[in-house]
């Protein structure tokens, strides 16, 4: 959330029309079609090339505000502008925005910032309008503020200078960093983190069991659904991730709620089903709070908190992210929901579930790491509870394994970043392969064997979410 002193300065822009480069004003636009796209990507470009600035929309080309637009001032926000620099530009960049009274009405303002070791460029023409004219940007082309002030190709060999000069120094940095770690050595991850990240999985799984403890379902079958509400919020799962530097530390969001908007748009291609995981884009779908953790007074924002529902769903959960760089979800077990119509045994656990859970956190900690070049590793811990006599099946005609799980399973694994970017099959795999060691049989089922990207990908095309693994 935006402090009135921000609030302040950016109304400033709209109020003053400045001729400042940093500023670039737009007219309400439909963001939605290709040629403002496009047009929004150079104009992005030319400012990150600047060294950041803003793009401030609902202001004419004579520098006035427009009043209310007839666009949904939602198709200006972080998600939508983010969208256009994944599929335009490179190397890609969060872009925050921020909504501006001003007269009576709110003004997006993006907040862009500023390149890093080198220049950001079209990855791709905008669309053809005809008659060999290309809207917006062109593959390749450098796009720095010119005079006016206006976006354009860099044409001139002073324009060169200053984005030299900032490219120079972010190497440089980058540079220092790497001896820096090449004399001392990455450290090992702190004992903090890996206190607070299971402190912060069982707070989560505590609230979700109360909330689940506590539901009263009020629909045709309330009083079936309220109990067996009770009973999934006994068995369920809990899995987190900690983002962690160099130094072995947490590394922290300066604002969770905007680096999980900033993902969320790629993460739903990758990972969406009813419930989905971190997903914010619902009325009240997430909000800012406070939890005292192992000690430590943390911030964050939570996903919904039911208090009474008209009907019970099979998808249920509830996710924290903490502004340290820890966020965590907590989900029932769909299974225990299909049950109850008997197609599946009370004591089941359906293995495309488990799969999909996994898939969920571990694909949210990549693309969060992906916008932040400190994070080193990730920690991830997986909390199952309430497996004692389960049996793993692919679906309600065929078991995976014969063998029950003896009883609760809690690990921990750690992933460099690297390994997530570069073999992300890998890593689900060895997670994958560590929850299966609870339904381990000698001489029926090896987890270092079992799991495969065909099995991963025939799990995901048995539920109707969108599951898929990254394109690597």
């Amino acid at each position: 959330m935006a402090s009135d002193a921000e609030l302040d300065e950016l109304a400033a822009l709209i109020s003053a029309g400045s001729e400042n480069q940093e500023v670039e004003y737009k007219s309400w636009m439909d963001t939605t079609s290709a040629e403002a796209k496009a047009e929004i990507a150079k104009d992005l470009a030319a400012l990150a090339n600047h060294g950041g600035g803003y793009l401030v929309f609902g202001v004419d080309d004579e520098r006035k505000p427009q009043g209310p637009g007839a666009y949904d001032l939602a198709s200006f926000g972080e998600e939508p502008l983010t969208d256009i620099v994944r599929t335009y530009l490179d190397p890609p960049f969060q872009v925050r925005v921020r909504l501006v009274p001003h007269g009576g009405h709110e003004y997006p303002v993006a907040i862009v910032p500023s390149h890093g070791a080198r220049p950001v460029i079209p990855k791709r023409n905008g669309p053809d309008v005809g008659k060999g004219k290309i809207a917006g940007v062109r593959l390749g082309t450098i796009y720095i503020r010119g005079p006016l002030p206006e976006s354009a190709p860099i044409a001139r060999p002073d324009d060169w200078n200053a984005l030299f000069d900032r490219c120079l120094r972010h190497r440089a940095d980058l540079l220092a960093g790497v001896m820096r770690r090449a004399i001392d050595k990455p450290s090992k991850t702190t004992p903090r983190v890996r206190t607070l990240l299971a402190a912060a999985c069982d707070s989560v799984a505590d609230d979700f069991a109360r909330q689940m403890a506590s539901l009263t379902v009020t629909g045709p079958d309330s009083a079936k659904d309220t109990a067996l509400a009770k009973s999934m919020g006994k068995a369920f799962a809990t899995v987190g991730y900690a983002l962690v530097g160099d130094d072995g530390d947490l590394i922290g969001f300066d604002d969770a709620a905007a680096a999980n908007r900033g993902v969320s748009s790629a993460h739903l291609e990758l990972a969406w089903r009813d419930g989905s995981v971190f997903y914010p884009h619902v009325q009240g779908g997430q909000q800012a709070r406070e939890w005292t953790v192992a000690g430590e007074r943390l911030s964050g924002i939570e996903g919904l908190r039911p208090e009474r529902a008209a009907y019970f769903t099979a998808d249920v959960g509830y996710w924290r992210i903490y502004d340290v760089g820890l966020a965590c979800q907590a989900k029932a077990y769909v299974v225990d929901y299909i049950a109850r119509h008997g197609r599946f045994p009370a004591s089941a656990m359906r293995l495309s579930d488990c799969l999909e859970m996994l898939h969920g956190v571990l694909a949210h900690a990549r693309l969060v790491a992906e916008r932040d070049v400190g994070v080193a590793r990730a920690v991830v811990r997986m909390d199952w509870r309430g497996l004692a006599g389960r049996r793993l099946f692919y679906d309600e005609h065929s078991s995976v394994s014969p063998a029950p799980s003896s009883g609760d399973q809690t690990k921990t694994a750690e992933f460099a970043v690297a390994d997530l970017k570069e073999r992300y099959f890998d890593c689900l795999a060895r997670l994958a392969g560590s929850f299966l060691e609870a339904f381990a049989a000698p001489g029926w089922l090896d987890p270092d064997q079992f799991v495969t990207v065909e099995l991963i990908q025939q799990e995901f095309a048995r539920n109707r979410g969108r599951m898929r693994l990254f394109p690597d």
